[in-house]
């Protein structure tokens, strides 16, 4: 989650000088325009990362599920849906360490303008 969040950061940064900016998914390169809505730059962070979810790696650890805050065990779930986030400028990432029996650990809200 912090990986996702800095790197997210970063190419948010990247477009106070730049137009757009560029992922690397799989060793392809994807280019989004700064102005695109902040969660498919969201998407493309997640995948260019492509975290495995350590209970399970056969799958990832990032899900984008724009309207569920229940991820599932080892998840982070993806959200920038205005009427859960108060803003369509908001993205909030929901994880699920399995630390406990709660539907999540870790919640984090990212402002992405």
């Amino acid at each position: 989650m912090k990986l996702l969040v800095n790197l997210i950061s970063a190419k948010w940064q990247m477009c106070n000088v730049l137009s757009e900016v560029e992922y690397n998914i799989n060793g392809t390169k994807v280019t989004l325009a700064c102005g695109t809505n902040a969660y498919q730059h969201l998407i493309n962070a997640s995948a260019e990362i492509n975290a495995k979810n350590p209970y399970d790696p056969s799958l990832g650890a990032f899900s984008a599920n724009n309207d569920n805050f229940k991820p599932g065990l080892g998840r982070t779930n993806l959200s920038c849906a205005k009427q859960f986030t108060g803003s369509d400028k908001v993205c909030r990432l929901t994880t699920n360490t399995g630390e406990d029996s709660r539907a999540f650990q870790i919640q984090t809200d990212i402002t992405m303008e």
